[in-house]
């Protein structure tokens, strides 16, 4: 079983959440912004996508191949289908 992310005060358990806090992002770029900034630097969201999926892991690849994080989240939202937040 998949380990929670910890983002925006609860606990993510798949990427339909995951997707749903990205979501919000373009819209309140702030803490929620800068926390997930924090994980992909910090290597916390590449880690919990390779616990996932064979679709999971290819965007733990995708992200893993960034130095920049703010790049990474862009990449992240591409492999969703979903607008980026630069």
């Amino acid at each position: 079983m998949k380990v929670p992310l910890f983002l925006d005060g609860r606990f993510c358990l798949s990427l339909d959440e995951l997707k749903g806090l990205l979501s919000r992002v373009p819209v309140e770029k702030g803490p929620l912004y800068e926390e997930l900034l924090s994980v992909i630097s910090d290597g916390v969201l590449v880690r919990w996508l390779n616990d996932g999926s064979d679709d999971e892991k290819k965007l733990a690849n995708i992200l893993s191949s960034y130095d920049n994080p703010r790049l990474a989240l862009n990449a992240l939202c591409l492999g969703l289908d979903m607008p980026t937040v630069l």
